[in-house]
């Protein structure tokens, strides 16, 4: 299994475990810092110093929809005009099997905290990213459970279907728009990966496999999903298929889009011959230019060829690529043509920004334990570190982080003393820092 999934993974359930814990904290306690936090945003460490204005720290949610079992939120979109955020909040019932007890709340938060429900959606398990386009919010996911198809997500353990999830907060309405036909997993499976937005269109690549009749072999299709808010029509572009065993045929792994243009990375085998290149097309599909990728750039792309999609991540802005593959983050440029010298950074996380914008590298955890580090790429390609911490913390590390234009979103987890322990979740203005260097987060 991906290294990198795993982590990903753990990561996430120590914050589950750490988020349940801070919930069993002094209600009072936790109704102070959260009026605090709204009346100063800023705060102020333990020392009497004032915390700059860039830093926001957000208040508990009040009202969250729950169904009297366990609970986790994670943060949708750090910001709207009238100040509301958006959640989605996990609602685990442990007295039925988890993948039908589990169901997922999307909610809008004003700047006090107070929640308001927008609608509900009973189990999808893969897909990430927003394509955000007027007021709406568009993600591709894969459905496994549906009350109209509960006897057959019983029967197979999940439905194996993609869907695109749409939500507009304006309008508290949420839709889920089904497109796909299900599939049983011993004929066809299926899985989406991050969503992107293009020009007026939500795209995300997906890949479906077909073992043979042997249960050996068979093929993989791939292609990029496009959906058109417009039209309200779904198309593909580059459909590609090639055996399991990937010896002929064809096969894109990963896509991405910076809100102009699509980025796609494809694979051409034929027996033990394999050329690669980089694909830019634009919202309609159109092929613009390919860029070939050599040696250099094969390491820097770190695909594998038996695994399907690569988990690696891709990103194109402002003419640097991106890549990552376990523990570093490749760096190369697209010049004349061609992609330029390939560097690489020992960075853990390539967060990307959901507005086309330059992505963020982020140290989750630093091994002095004395806080996290992220990098921010300028337009000329430098990266600049600004370390963040909190002041007096023994423990501290990045559970959860997303970038939306100029907002940072982080949730992290500190460790004081005893009765001073929890998560926290921060908003992290971008384009207020100026040249700082180092961020200490209130609490």
């Amino acid at each position: 299994m991906n290294t990198r999934f795993l982590k990903v993974v753990a990561l996430m359930l120590v914050s589950c475990f750490v988020f349940s814990a801070c919930k069993g904290k002094n209600a009072s306690e936790n109704g102070d810092s959260a009026s605090s936090a709204a009346a100063d945003p800023a705060g102020s460490s333990a020392s009497g110093e004032s915390y700059p204005e860039y830093v926001e720290m957000l208040p508990d949610l009040k009202g969250l929809p729950t169904n009297g079992a366990s609970t986790v939120i994670h943060m949708l979109d750090s910001y709207f005009p009238d100040g509301q955020r958006v959640y989605l909040s996990t609602n685990s019932n442990p007295d039925v099997a988890p993948d039908f007890g589990r169901t997922y709340s999307i909610s809008a938060s004003d700047p006090e905290g107070n929640l308001r429900e927008l609608g509900e959606i009973l189990g999808y398990d893969s897909g990430s990213g927003w394509a955000h386009i007027d007021s709406d919010y568009y993600r591709y996911v894969r459905l496994n459970y549906l009350p109209e198809e509960e006897e057959k997500a019983k029967e197979t353990g999940f439905l194996n279907e993609i869907a695109l999830l749409r939500i507009n907060i304006e309008m508290k309405d949420l839709e889920l728009i089904r497109f796909d036909t299900p599939a049983p997993p011993e004929l066809n499976e299926k899985s989406v990966a991050k969503t992107f937005v293009c020009g007026r269109k939500a795209i995300a690549l997906v890949e479906s496999r077909e073992p043979g009749e042997d249960g050996m072999g068979g093929e993989l299709s791939t292609f990029i999903e496009v959906y058109d808010v417009d039209s309200k029509e779904f198309t593909r572009y580059l459909t590609s298929s090639a055996s399991i065993i990937l010896t002929s045929g064809e096969m894109v792994y990963n896509v991405c889009a910076n809100g102009e243009k699509i980025y796609a990375l494809q694979d051409s085998m034929e027996g033990a011959g394999v050329t690669t290149d980089l694909i830019e097309m634009s919202e309609y599909g159109t092929e613009l230019r390919r860029y070939k990728v050599g040696e250099e750039e094969t390491v820097f792309f770190a695909k594998p060829y038996t695994g399907g999609i690569s988990y690696a991540e891709l990103y194109v802005w402002n003419g640097f690529v991106f890549s990552q593959h376990e523990t570093a983050v490749y760096f190369g440029k697209l010049d004349r043509g061609a992609i330029g010298k390939i560097e690489d950074y020992s960075f853990t996380e390539l967060v990307i920004n959901s507005d086309g914008g330059a992505p963020i590298l982020v140290h989750p955890v630093q091994e002095d334990g004395e806080g996290s580090t992220i990098a921010l790429i300028t337009e000329d390609g430098t990266i600049e570190e600004i370390r963040i911490g909190i002041d007096g913390a023994s423990v501290f590390s990045i559970s959860e982080c997303f970038v939306s234009g100029t907002q940072l979103y982080i949730a992290v987890y500190y460790e004081k003393n005893e009765n001073d322990l929890g998560e926290r979740e921060y908003v992290i203005h971008l384009d207020q820092i100026g040249d700082v260097k180092e961020i200490f987060l209130p609490t």
